[in-house]
């Protein structure tokens, strides 16, 4: 099999503060028994930007790398990074265990709780989000040449060699494997087969270079892997794999060029993206992935017309793209970036749908993005980023409904966010977005009922802003909406006050929120 690196590094960053994961990297790298293994310098992937590993190009890296070296410590378990890598790597591997899913673990400092009887300090939250994390490095008790607690070079030398007799048995069985129809295997004589191989090089060098900032190689990479993908498929249009990498071409250069502002380019490569996934869907009408990646295409299409103000166009490939997407969620009910895509395609959808005039289906369409998000909330109740998104597109789904004078509904909206925020809250007592977010329904609610003549009850809702942003203003005194909310709800009550005929008190608000105001500057 074909990897773009040997060795991926999965560490926290706080451990090589004084240099020495960049010493092993080194070593390793450098290493006399690895490099007559691997036949070259053992190709290792080092990160030391603190990437996050949510993003699709690093996941990629760590799929594309033949090991996985994971180095211990108490930092380790404190790292989001690090499980998510983790969690992973250990995904992709059909049996689930450490040795067959290429991760190594080797233990760079000492780590209460980790194989003796100590508690293990990893916070509740992670241990929730990644489940395996823990418990199947716990499962791996490591030999002491994997235990680096003494950093002396003898050690690091030690552990080296421990590392390539674990490999060599995989790496020769790669070495002598040939490629099988789904795969990366390569056969010397196996010219196609060499072919696909540099342009998925070409195509992981363009992730990089992205990565890095370095634009413009980027576009350089990708433009390559495509035009050489599509030679490749020319020669054997039948080869799904073939058909699969040249789908991720188009589609990778439309995002890229996209993000460059190049619309008129971007939305030829998709158009072609479309094409080349349904020819691909009508080569292999089982294969899911492919049905998902049609569906998502489309929404990604339908998105940048939206941007070039195509609407009933980008509305067209919204609704085909759902309708993509439900299939294959009945297919599949488990896959929650599907689920993600369909609710976000969904929600576009409605806003159009508005925009066109076309109230029927902005109701039908906002009603399912936010039933969709509730599910995956259900599915996910630990996960509280999805609950703030949830929360986000009630929020917005109210103010649309603000727009259409339909206050009822935007009310109702307005307090399932409330909702949602006060559950975050009781998870998290010290989370100042979801106590943010709250404020600012309850001013919103306030002024609908400004709206509507209803003074006493705007006024109760302008009181919760004062109660809610006080606090979270003295936390952060330069927090904009914060600071609006709160001097907006003093003027607010003030001018109420003012038609009651309290002059004082109402003169003490407006002191208040002119106060407010100035102590931000």
């Amino acid at each position: 099999m074909y990897y773009n690196h040997d060795y991926f590094i999965s560490y926290a960053h706080k451990d090589n503060g004084n240099g020495l994961v960049a010493q092993f990297v080194k070593r390793l790298k450098n290493s006399p028994k690895l490099k007559k293994l691997f036949r070259a310098n053992p190709r290792v992937f080092f990160d030391k930007k603190m990437i996050d590993s949510a993003n699709n190009w690093k996941n990629e890296v760590i799929d594309a790398a033949q090991f996985m070296i994971v180095l211990l410590s108490p930092n380790y378990f404190q790292s989001e990074n690090c499980a998510r890598e983790f969690e992973h790597r250990l995904a992709g591997s059909k049996s689930r265990s450490l040795s067959d899913a290429g991760i190594i673990p080797i233990q760079i400092a000492e780590t209460p709780g980790l194989f003796d009887d100590r508690p293990l300090d990893v916070p509740q939250d992670l241990l929730e989000r990644f489940p395996d994390w823990v418990p199947k490095l716990r499962e791996r008790q490591l030999p002491d040449d994997f235990v680096l607690r003494n950093r002396a070079t003898a050690t690091l030398d030690k552990a080296l060699a421990a590392l390539c007799s674990l490999c060599q048995d995989d790496v020769r069985r790669q070495i002598s494997e040939s490629r099988p129809s789904e795969g990366y295997y390569v056969d010397v004589d196996d010219s196609l087969a060499i072919q696909s191989l540099l342009a998925l090089s070409y195509q992981q060098s363009g992730l990089l270079s992205d990565a890095t900032g370095e634009r413009q190689e980027a576009q350089n990479h990708f433009e390559k892997a495509l035009e050489m993908q599509i030679k490749i498929v020319e020669r054997d249009p039948n080869d799904l794999f073939a058909q699969r990498l040249l789908c991720s071409c188009y589609s990778q250069l439309g995002d890229f060029l996209k993000e460059d502002g190049k619309f008129e380019q971007a939305k030829e490569q998709y158009k072609r993206a479309l094409e080349a996934n349904a020819r691909l869907v009508a080569l292999a009408p089982d294969d899911g992935e492919a049905a998902r990646n049609l569906g998502v295409v489309h929404i990604k299409l339908a998105d940048l017309l939206e941007s070039l103000d195509e609407l009933t166009q980008a509305a067209e490939y919204y609704e085909q793209g759902t309708g993509l997407l439900d299939e294959y969620l009945e297919r599949e009910p488990d896959d929650l970036y599907a689920a993600r895509g369909l609710s976000a395609a969904c929600n576009r959808l409605g806003v159009l749908s508005g925009l066109l005039d076309d109230h029927e289906k902005f109701l039908k369409y906002q009603e399912k993005a936010l039933r969709i998000q509730e599910e995956i909330v259900e599915r996910e109740p630990n996960n509280l980023d999805e609950a703030r998104d949830l929360s986000n597109s009630y929020i917005m789904a109210a103010h649309i409904f603000i727009s259409e004078d339909n206050y009822q509904d935007a009310r109702k909206h307005f307090k399932r966010a409330v909702e949602i925020n006060e559950q975050i809250i009781k998870r998290e007592p010290n989370d100042f977005e979801a106590a943010r977010n709250i404020g600012l329904v309850y001013f919103q609610l306030g002024n609908l009922s400004r709206l509507e003549q209803d003074r006493e009850e705007a006024k109760t809702f302008y009181k919760k802003v004062i109660d809610i942003s006080a606090p979270l203003a003295e936390r952060a005194p330069n927090d904009g909406l914060v600071v609006q909310l709160l001097s907006d709800s003093y003027k607010f009550l003030g001018s109420f006050l003012k038609l009651e005929g309290e002059r004082e008190q109402a003169k003490e608000y407006g002191r208040k929120a002119k106060e407010v105001l100035r102590s931000s500057r």
